[in-house]
């Protein structure tokens, strides 16, 4: 019977050991996250940066930003565009993401493609330009739907302009759907390798992380 209550009570540290353990963990996580959300939120300070929709704190709006990135989908992207009109600031930024996101898609199919001996790629010239060329376009055009604002900033530029930074959310569920939409129309418009079109799908599932010119 006692070998069973020390077992027990053994077990029972284990347990308990584990919990304070994962709290601990989930402690340290916050701290750096909290830490993270000032160093952003100091920096747009610093910068002179003011929301720009008025009716929200940029404190809120940062601490919310980084809550949606708890999500391991969800990944952070940043554009600027200088601007007179606030409309063509939005339109800029969020273009210049579909089309950074669109060139980065692309490439990355390309680097895959070209990474693996399976595929008979013996005429650079061949379908295969055709179809990085049309992929990137398609994908730049469907991506632009899954490019979600979080909140965006502005400040004063010169001959009265004003500097716009978006700070948006792709989240990769969706944005693979995207890219696989893309790769079903870049089908329709070249005969590229359609014999390798399973291994290419799975090329354009994997994702990756896009990086954006400060």
């Amino acid at each position: 019977m006692k070998k069973y209550v020390v077992a027990f009570l053994m077990l029972g540290a284990v347990v308990c050991s584990l919990i304070l353990t994962a709290c601990s963990s989930t402690s340290q996580l916050e701290k750096v996250e909290a830490r993270e959300g000032k160093v952003v939120l100091d920096g747009l300070k610093k910068g002179g940066w003011e929301m720009n929709d008025i009716s929200r704190s940029l404190e809120l709006a940062v601490l919310r930003h980084i809550e949606k990135l708890k999500d391991p989908a969800n990944q952070s992207v940043t554009a600027t565009a200088t601007c007179r009109i606030m409309s063509n600031c939005d339109l800029a930024a969020r273009t210049e993401v579909a089309r950074k996101y669109g060139q980065q898609a692309a490439l990355f199919l390309r680097e895959r493609i070209v990474g693996d001996n399976n595929f008979d790629q013996s005429n650079p010239d061949s379908e295969f330009a055709k179809l990085y060329s049309g992929y990137e376009g398609l994908v730049q055009k469907e991506i632009n739907g899954e490019i979600i604002l979080s909140y965006d900033v502005v400040r004063k530029a010169q001959n009265n302009t004003k500097e716009y930074k978006a700070f948006y959310i792709i989240n990769e569920e969706k944005a693979s759907k995207a890219r696989l939409r893309a790769m079903e129309q870049a089908f329709k418009e070249t005969t590229a390798a359609q014999k390798y079109a399973s291994q290419i799908a799975d090329f354009v599932k994997q994702g990756f992380k896009l990086k954006m010119d400060e």
